[in-house]
């Protein structure tokens, strides 16, 4: 399998032999923060989930999504075990989790939080995973604490205020202003090929922030641009705009490495964003941590 070239300058790729994976450079070497987005290639998923599907999707045979999983986790060096899952509904519910939540949904999709669309965690060695197939998927740190949360961000889920909650929470669990935090947000679809509806624009227009600016009217049809609507929602929430990392990758445009229900049509699979703190060595180290460059 070749190995792609970056898709964004924001992002640097794995190295070395299996499943294909990103980091967003600007985080790649932050002292005591594990994260890692799948891609889709690389993994042992077959038509119309090829190849590297990351949620336990039917037809699809649950040790081959479980497979995914595993290689994926051991290449990123966040292990599976200590994955924490949501059932996510494009809401915006977001749930602190703990050491005793490691592993809810990771192996077994019935142990999933419910009805979760962002987790949030001061604990070291807990994983927040997050999936999608065109939704923002984001990552949030408050480096000074550590703490960190992950959000699934639709235009539902936006027009819910889910990343206005994910900030509030994370600043309230982490006793830091959200002009502290720092934020990044992985391949979501974008305006040129989403196009939409005149109620997900009544609807974005009522959300927590200027998320009109998120839409385009081309061609007598209105688009709009997830990742945009994302970062409007974050600095309404009070992040600076320079403290949010975007790649600029439209999913559906880059369907060839991302899953895009949009750009692939369902079903497809989904990727999944997913970040750690580490446990301080004198704590135990977290197994499987990946060599340099990985």
């Amino acid at each position: 399998m070749s190995r792609p070239t970056e898709p964004s300058p924001a992002l640097c790729p794995s190295e070395g032999a299996g499943p294909v994976f990103f980091r967003f450079r600007a985080l790649a070497g932050a002292a005591g923060l594990r994260h890692a987005i799948s891609s889709r290639l690389g993994g042992r998923s077959r038509a119309p989930f090829a190849e590297n599907n990351m949620t336990f999707r039917n037809p699809e045979p649950a040790e081959v999504t479980l497979g995914n999983r595993e290689a994926f986790a051991r290449a990123a060096g966040i292990p599976l075990e200590r994955w924490a899952t949501g059932r996510q509904v494009h809401g915006a519910t977001v749930v602190r989790v703990g050491v005793q939540d490691c592993g809810r949904g990771a192996r077994d999709p019935g142990g999933r939080l419910p009805a979760t669309d962002a987790l949030v965690t001061t604990e070291a060695g807990v994983a927040l995973a997050v999936f999608g197939a065109d939704c923002g998927l984001v990552l949030l740190w408050a480096p000074q604490t550590p703490a960190i949360a992950v959000a699934h961000a639709g235009w539902r889920g936006l027009a819910a205020g889910v990343l206005s909650r994910a900030v509030g929470e994370l600043s309230a669990l982490a006793s830091a202003a959200p002009a502290d935090l720092r934020a990044a947000l992985a391949p979501a679809i974008r305006a040129c090929c989403y196009t939409v509806g005149p109620e997900v624009r009544e609807a974005l227009v009522q959300a927590p922030g200027k998320l009109e600016a998120a839409f385009v009217q081309r061609r007598g049809r209105l688009w709009l641009d997830v990742e945009g609507a994302c970062v409007e929602q974050l600095v309404s929430s009070g992040l600076g705009r320079d403290h949010i990392i975007r790649t600029g990758v439209c999913t559906a445009c880059r369907h060839d490495l991302f899953y895009s229900a949009r750009g692939d049509g369902e079903p497809t699979g989904r990727g999944v964003l997913v970040a750690m703190l580490e446990v301080p060595k004198d704590g135990g180290e977290v197994p499987g941590r990946p060599g340099p460059g990985r």
